[in-house]
């Protein structure tokens, strides 16, 4: 049985906009932790995990930097964690409020204090309140420590915290003690509020080659979410002439019909507003694709080849990529003499790969890019400065890449029968008539539905696959 309460993107399910005393009654007499983010208990169960987790490998009073995107149910799972790492351990909260998931693994693996010459770590760990590209009504968190995203290791200590935890609580009766440390925390506990902002423009100056660039447009489609202030300040600080649409989250809002899982909106946005660009962000500003005014579509495999010919990454000999990476994209490195390696679909997936052959680049289909110097994780917002000042110094011909078609469809697993075993047979039944090209069918880490890709230079070829698969998972 596998205990890890964590996947390869973190926590994520579909969670209230807000907790009434119904949803604390209903839930103090509920023995179910199998919807685990859905049912609003666990969420105060992990919370409190977490919170003995870090005494158990600290002890002492750890400080913690939590962040979230725009999602309305962002406050109260805020709430909840500074409570309870407040109430059990006595943590410091430090509230970055509203940032991309990239500033709180670079501030968490950043800051530093001395002690006795010796540098050591000033935050113990990050929690990102988010669920990334998913729908409003979706929440969740991303954790990391000063060496990145959670190992699997780390992964399962905290599972077994929370367990004992449900256990504990479940047939718990508030004592005297609790009282008093939950009038504690009213009374006298502040939490304290980071801005980092500067500290990220001035890190990110270190390995840009452009200080200001010649002028051009660009469109920032933020999907409502955590870009929507910082995008257009970070991008205006380069002199880059910006237009950010879809900046104004309502909390239920974000990722709907925008962001980088719409390009065609990016593209009429910048036909409108005669525009050379457009960068398209997700949720937590950690994936981007990018548009041009001819109406071209750069996704990760675009964005990775173009990055990989920037002076700084050039001699990089290793690039990672995922099962979805187009094949052509595979065949440039190739080409390049560089070794190309594909995991399984998942950002921890990459970063271990490139920890294991010591390299810098990796990167999603959907627009995670990885550049392991510059952050523990995928950055949209540095992706795209990276993109432009390698395409405006390197001279490069975006058009030259020709990659083969991918199209992609989405099932629903609810009240289906599908299984692994009928994935294995259509999938094999299929191979053979897409060759050369590649079937792909995978269930979503994150939503119950199953991911279909066809990849074949002809874009019929791929399209009829791609509904027969369709029609014989629709059958069964």
């Amino acid at each position: 049985m596998n205990n890890n309460i964590f996947k390869n993107s973190g926590i994520r399910g579909i969670i209230p906009t807000k907790v009434t005393l119904w949803h604390r009654i209903k839930h103090s007499f509920s023995k179910d932790t199998s919807g685990f983010l859905n049912d609003v208990q666990n969420v105060h169960f992990l919370s409190i995990a977490i919170s003995h987790y870090l005494h158990r490998v600290y002890n002492m009073q750890c400080n913690v930097l939590i962040a979230t995107d725009t999602r309305t149910s962002s406050k109260w799972i805020l709430n909840t964690f500074k409570k309870n790492l407040a109430i059990h351990h006595k943590h410091q909260i430090f509230n970055m409020g509203i940032v991309p998931t990239p500033f709180v693994a670079k501030a968490v693996g950043s800051a530093s204090t001395t002690d006795n010459n010796e540098c050591t770590p000033f935050f113990q760990l990050g929690i990102m309140i988010t669920a990334s590209h998913n729908p409003p009504e979706y929440n969740g968190i991303k954790v990391f420590t000063p060496n990145g995203p959670l190992t699997e290791q780390e992964e399962l200590d905290i599972s077994r915290f929370f367990y004992e935890t449900v256990t504990y609580y479940k047939n718990h009766i508030p004592t005297i003690s609790d009282v008093i440390d939950w009038y504690w925390y009213i009374l006298f506990y502040t939490t304290k509020s980071l801005d980092y902002l500067k500290n990220y423009i001035n890190d990110m100056q270190q390995t840009i080659t452009h200080k200001q660039f010649e002028p051009f447009k660009v469109i920032l489609d933020c999907a409502n979410g955590a870009t929507y202030q910082i995008a257009e300040q970070i991008f205006k600080q380069y002199g880059i002439n910006t237009v950010a649409i879809n900046n104004t989250p309502t909390g239920n809002n974000i990722n709907e019909q925008s962001g980088c899982s719409n390009p065609q909106l990016l593209i009429d946005a910048v036909n409108q507003h005669n525009a050379n660009w457009g960068c398209a962000f997700d949720g937590d500003g950690d994936r981007v694709i990018i548009v041009d005014d001819k109406g071209s579509v750069f996704d990760g495999d675009d964005i990775i080849m173009v990055l990989a010919q920037h002076p700084r990454y050039k001699d990089q000999k290793t690039v990672v990529g995922t099962i979805m990476t187009n094949q052509v994209t595979q065949k440039h490195f190739e080409q390049q003499d560089k070794q190309f390696i594909r995991t399984d679909v998942g950002e921890r997936n990459i970063i271990e790969k490139l920890l294991e052959h010591n390299a810098l680049l990796g990167s999603e289909a959907c627009g995670h890019i990885t550049v392991l110097d510059h952050a523990p994780c995928s950055d949209g917002i540095f992706a795209a400065l990276m993109f432009f000042d390698t395409i405006y110094t390197q001279n490069i011909d975006l058009h030259s890449y020709k990659k083969n078609i991918q199209i992609h469809a989405t099932l629903s697993l609810k009240n289906t029968t599908i299984t692994d075993e009928s994935i294995n047979q259509i999938k094999n039944k299929y191979a053979t008539h897409i060759n050369p090209g590649r079937i792909v069918i995978r269930k979503s880490n994150t939503e119950p539905v199953l991911r279909i890709m066809t990849e074949h230079k002809e874009i019929n070829e791929a399209q009829q696959i791609l509904d027969n698969i369709k029609n014989e998972f629709t059958n069964l």
